[in-house]
């Protein structure tokens, strides 16, 4: 889990001019109360629209972004997000507009890919 916040908190932070807003939450999701939904949202400089089919691949930058922000790095850490979250039987995704920022969703089941329901009666011993 530190992974996928690290990375898109990250992005996040490069991808949002100096005096920008980043915003973190986390909730439970109305219609699927078994999961947690996290979102990072920025006030930065958004994905183009021709990038977003390609934002998960490993290796992918958008270059043009990458050089006028300064930020180094190999185009794998949406990817990594991507295979831990599923890896969780998760879900991510976002929205995007240019010069107005990103929002990342990360949608996670409460107690992990192998939560384990207990009734009243049972105890758990220490």
């Amino acid at each position: 889990m530190v992974q996928i916040l690290t990375n898109l908190v990250d992005n996040a932070f490069n991808y949002t001019y100096p005096g920008g807003k980043i915003e973190i939450a986390a909730q439970r999701r109305a219609n699927h109360p078994g999961e947690v939904q996290i979102s990072i949202k920025d006030n930065g400089i958004g994905i183009p629209e021709e990038f977003r089919s390609r934002i998960w691949n490993r290796f992918e930058r958008y270059e043009e972004h990458a050089l006028v922000m300064e930020v180094a790095g190999t185009g794998l850490g949406l990817s990594i997000v991507k295979t831990l979250v599923e890896m969780h039987d998760g879900e991510v995704w976002f929205e995007s507009e240019e010069n107005k920022g990103t929002t990342f969703y990360v949608s996670l089941p409460i107690g992990g890919p192998e939560q384990v329901q207990m009734t009243s009666e049972q105890t758990v011993e220490g």
